[in-house]
Order: structure tokens, then C-alpha cells, then sequence
């Protein structure tokens, strides 16, 4: 009797498996990613969102490469992390696009994920390259030198398996991250009856458009993989996503998992750098829409409990987006990477990106890779664009003259102000939409300029909570945030900004105004020199009450 009842514990300890991954190899199990497994969480069905809790600190910086892009990080079997991503090594003489001459993957490993990173030897799709050519030469050659973009690292059968595009389905892979063996190359004429193609695109055609792959399995048979992609004969951004239950071979076409519909895009898509992850029983999309405000560096994350399909996002004045997708949130970061890890227990995003981007970007991800560490806040009910993420104001409603949206790239000083995602209302910074001339942030000059943005109305229950972070000018009377009485009009709390160009956090105390209709206002009534107010991540949890 004792032995039935220790033996499956003794088994699993000795295999040194978690129950995610115990008729798996570690790292392989359903849902892992970056090679590692991902744990189940506590309450699966409740809501959460990804916060930065931390700031973007330098992950690796090839000295290889004069800036590194889009990338991937990995978790080797003997537990060393490694970060592949495309890196522009070559001279640039005599070209305008620097993208096309992205043709090898810079590559570092660390002994721990925030460590000190050492150089490895390229990982080239073109190892007889002649890099003292200019482009114009380059372009004549044959067509196996065109770029390699958007890697993405999976373990399976214990090795690593790289994936990566443009223009057709690459795949390579290695045991000990050193030696590479081509899995699928259309330059090594393998046969027409390539079991690693991708079912109804032709890639020999297929241009810029279909690119950024990602994969994830969802159980024992079944791996999923998404890209970059323009839903044909519509134009329209999506992100594409085909299954096989034959390892990671004989790709069939499903769909689209995301499509763009009332977004202007690019011709070549500008649902850039998909990343598919399982927490709880929700599926997380996150990608890099590079059509939007704030350009470059916008990316967002939806949900959804189904992976082959997450809606429809219009764009921010598409009133039934809610509707047709589950938007989580934003963040100011291009083509990142969701990561576990498992030693200390922590979830992180990367970013990454060209030293010329418009936007400016962290200066730790400047010549490479950056990372911030990431917290999941359970939400609740909550107020309509309540992060502004939606890229305008959405759910609020504006007077006067003083408030615009801004990005939170912005830096004050070079200083970061410690905002949240991507946006924040402001009465001091201001977000251009004029894409053609690139002026993307400054600071408005009239400071007679006032104004007031008033959130949707709300009844406050029993438990419920009211946070926000809140930067500018210290003036309670002209300047200021406030709870106020949406059928009497009277201001039930209020609270002033920190005198400095950083975001604080401030709660308002709402326990005695259970039952009350309520809206927040943002008021600026100064005109002095300290007279703006700044205002982010509106957390509004309405707790539900028994009946």
C-alpha cells in the first residue's frame, strides 16, 4: 500500500519533471517556451495583465554587429541562456536599406539569463558571403543571399530548432548551440515534396510579407505556427497561423489568427514579430504594429482561451474592437519576447531595435537587446482605455486645449519617467500624428494653454480600489486629480502631481463610497511654469458583490 501511494512522487523526483512536463522532455513539454516549461498558475480562468515592474536594463550587446533587431532567447539543456537575432555586420558603404543586408544572426550565451554575455561566431545563412561587396553588387547574386530576419527558438527531440524567414521557411538546428545542420533550405534544391513547407503559400514569391515565425505546441501532437502575413486579397495586416501533428513537419494552413481590419498598413504587413504564449487558461498574442502612433516601438497584447483565433482589431476608433478581440494592454517595445524564468521564478519582456528608430527607445536596448522584469496584476472591472493604449482617449472625454496624448518614450533629460506602456494623457507632452515629418514628442510652448479629461462614469462597491500614476506640477487647487460625485458634482477626493518629471503612484481611498456613481477628472487650470499635470495606468478594480 505504501508503495502505491510514494512511488508516482519517488518517480517524478527522480526524473526531475514537473507535472507540465512529465511525459516530456524538460523544456518540451506543451506551452513551453524559449525551451522552458511554464508552470500553472493559481485561479487559471481570472484575468490578468503583464505589468513593467522594472527597468529596461542591457541583456547582450554584440560586439559583433552594430545594432541587433529582431531576436530570440533561449534556454540550452545544460541551462544556458542564449540570445539569436538578427545583426548587421557588414560595412555600410553604397546602400540606403540596411535590412537587406541582414544575412547572419549575431548569437551570445550567458550561464544565467541577466548575466554576462559572450560572443559567438555568427550564425550565418551565407557563409561565403563577400562582405567587402556593396549592396548594389550583392543584389545581382543569386537569391540565396537575400536576408535572414526574425529567428525563433523552439527545444524538440532535445536540440534547438531555429526558424526563420524571409521569403521561405528556414529552419536549422544544433545540439550544442555551436554546429548548425540545415533542416529546410530551398537553396540546397531539396526535393518539391518538401515535407517543412508551409501548406498554400508559394515563398519563391511571397516577398517581405510573410516572415516572423513563431511556434508553439498545445499538446502532445499538436504544434502550432504563426507569421507575419497580408490576408490575401484584402491587404489587410494579419497574423497567419497553420498547425502540424506530425512534429514540427507537414504544415497545414488554418487561418488567420488576427486580422487588422480598419488599420492603414504597410505593404508589407505591419503586424510585426508574433508572439503566442499559455498562462493560466488564457492564450496571450503580443506583436509589434508598426503602422501606429507610436511606430516602431508599439506593441500590444490580446487574449484569448482559443490559439487559432484572436478577432479582429479595427484600431482605436473602431468602437466594436471590444467586441471582436480582447485587447490587454500596450507597451514602448519592438519585437519582444515573453520569458520564464524558472530558477527565480520571474516572467520578463525584451525589446530591441535600429539605432536610427524615430522613436527614441530605452537607452539600454541602444546597440542591442534590453529587458524589464514583468508582473501579472489580476484585473477586474475596469475603466475603458484606462492605460490609454488604445492610442487616443478614447473612453474619455476632453475639454479645452491643454491635453494630448503622448508617448512614453519620451525621456526627460535623457531620465526615464517611469511611465507604463506606451501612452499617457499629458498637459505638457504632446504625440504628433504626422508620420511624414517624423516629429513624434516635444513639449507644448503655451503654457495659458487648460483643459480638463474626464473618465466614464462607475459605481464604486464594497472593496473596490483606484490607483494611478500621476507626474507635473504640485498645485491641489489648479492642478489635479479627482474623484467626483457623478450626480452631485462634488470632488470626493483629489490629489496633486510630485513637482517632477516622474511618474508616482497614488491611491485614492474609495471604502466609503460603496454604491456611489463616480467619474475621475483630470484638471488643469495653471498656467505657470509647473502648470501640467501627466497622468497613466488608471487601475479601477470593481470587486463583485454576493447577491
Amino acid at each position: 500500500m505504501k508503495m502505491n501511494i510514494l512511488f508516482p512522487a519517488v518517480l517524478t523526483l527522480l526524473i526531475g519533471c514537473t507535472p507540465a512536463s512529465r511525459y516530456h522532455p524538460v523544456g518540451e513539454a506543451p506551452f513551453a517556451i524559449n525551451g522552458v516549461d511554464v508552470p500553472p498558475i493559481e485561479n487559471p480562468d481570472a484575468l490578468y495583465e503583464p505589468q513593467l515592474v522594472g527597468p529596461w536594463k542591457k541583456l547582450y550587446h554584440p560586439q559583433n554587429a552594430t545594432y541587433m533587431n529582431d531576436h530570440t532567447v533561449y534556454r540550452h539543456t545544460n541551462g544556458s541562456w542564449h540570445v539569436i537575432g538578427i545583426g548587421n555586420q557588414l560595412p555600410t558603404k553604397g546602400f540606403s536599406n540596411p535590412w537587406t543586408m541582414e544575412v547572419q544572426f549575431t548569437h551570445g550565451s550567458s550561464k544565467e539569463l541577466l548575466g554576462d554575455y559572450t560572443d559567438h561566431e555568427p550564425i550565418s545563412r551565407h557563409p561565403n558571403l563577400d562582405k567587402d561587396k556593396t549592396y548594389d553588387e550583392l543584389k545581382s547574386q543569386p537569391k540565396d543571399h537575400y536576408p535572414a530576419w526574425a529567428p525563433h527558438a523552439i527545444r524538440y527531440n532535445g536540440e534547438c530548432w531555429l526558424f526563420y524567414a524571409p521569403q521561405n521557411f528556414f529552419i536549422e538546428k544544433s545540439k550544442d548551440m555551436s554546429n548548425w545542420e540545415i533542416v529546410n533550405h530551398y537553396a540546397n534544391k531539396l526535393p518539391v515534396k518538401n515535407p517543412y513547407e508551409l501548406e498554400k503559400f508559394d515563398f519563391r514569391n511571397g516577398g517581405a510579407d510573410i516572415r516572423d515565425y513563431m511556434i508553439l505546441r498545445i499538446d502532445k501532437e499538436t504544434w502550432l505556427l504563426y507569421h507575419t502575413g497580408i490576408e490575401k486579397g484584402t491587404g489587410v495586416a494579419s497574423i497567419t497561423v497553420y498547425e502540424s501533428k506530425n512534429g514540427l513537419a507537414n504544415w497545414k494552413y488554418v487561418g488567420e489568427a488576427m486580422t487588422f481590419r480598419g488599420i492603414k498598413t504597410k505593404p508589407w504587413s505591419s503586424g510585426e514579430s508574433p508572439f503566442v504564449f499559455k498562462r493560466g487558461n488564457y492564450f496571450y498574442l503580443s506583436l509589434t504594429h508598426t503602422s501606429g502612433e507610436a511606430g516602431y516601438h508599439q506593441t500590444w497584447m490580446f487574449r484569448s482561451k482559443d490559439p487559432y483565433y484572436f478577432g479582429n482589431y479595427g484600431g482605436i476608433h473602431d468602437q466594436t474592437s471590444k467586441k471582436n478581440c480582447d485587447f490587454v494592454t500596450g507597451f514602448g517595445a519592438h519585437a519582444p519576447e515573453i520569458i520564464y524564468e524558472p530558477d527565480a521564478n520571474k516572467w520578463y519582456m525584451t525589446t530591441c531595435g535600429w539605432s536610427w528608430d524615430r522613436v527614441k527607445k530605452p537607452e539600454a536596448a541602444s546597440g542591442g537587446v534590453a529587458i524589464a522584469e514583468i508582473e501579472w496584476k489580476k484585473t477586474g472591472a475596469t475603466l475603458t482605455n484606462h492605460d490609454f493604449e488604445y492610442g487616443t482617449l478614447t473612453g474619455w472625454e476632453k475639454e479645452g486645449e491643454a491635453f494630448e496624448l503622448s508617448l512614453a518614450n519620451y525621456q526627460h533629460k535623457g531620465k526615464n519617467i517611469k511611465q507604463n506602456g506606451s501612452f499617457f494623457v499629458s498637459s505638457l507632452f504632446y504625440e504628433s500624428s504626422n508620420q511624414e515629418t517624423f516629429k513624434v514628442g516635444g513639449v507644448k510652448k503655451d503654457a495659458s494653454q487648460t483643459g480638463v479629461v474626464r473618465s466614464e462614469s462607475f459605481i464604486l462597491t464594497k472593496g473596490a480600489t483606484l490607483d494611478f500614476l500621476i507626474m507635473g506640477g504640485n498645485n491641489s487647487e489648479t492642478l489635479y486629480v479627482a474623484l467626483v460625485d457623478a450626480n452631485k458634482g462634488g470632488i470626493l477626493a483629489k490629489t496633486s502631481g510630485n513637482q517632477s518629471f516622474e511618474f508616482e503612484r497614488k491611491k485614492f481611498d474609495v471604502s466609503q463610497y460603496a454604491g456611489q456613481e463616480c467619474y475621475l477628472e483630470i484638471v488643469d487650470n495653471d498656467t505657470t511654469a509647473w502648470g501640467h499635470i501627466s497622468v497613466d495606468d488608471v487601475n479601477l478594480t470593481i470587486k463583485p458583490q454576493l447577491k
